[in-house]
């Protein structure tokens, strides 16, 4: 059975275009969680350390604070130190 040539271009246009959006989602999704992949099936305790995570770094994902703020703080310490 002879295949219809005709027909392969837009096939191979739908394909592509699948897969550039599936490709645009995976990287968008990825963007807003800071390069990890989403969660599934988050408990009550996985929502405490979010949020836990959101008052320490600003974001739900993040578990580090800035380098800044741990400076500005061991500077606050010494100075309290200082005059204690």
């Amino acid at each position: 059975m002879p295949v219809p040539w005709e027909a392969l271009i837009p096939f191979g246009l739908l394909t592509a275009m699948f897969g550039a959006a599936g490709t645009l989602l995976n990287v968008s999704t990825r963007a807003q969680n800071q390069g990890k992949p989403p969660r599934y099936q988050i408990d009550r305790w996985d929502e405490m350390m979010m949020n836990r995570d959101e008052r320490l770094t600003g974001h739900k994902r993040g578990q580090t604070v800035c380098l800044l703020f741990l400076l500005a703080e061991l500077k606050l310490i010494e100075i309290l130190l200082a005059i204690g």
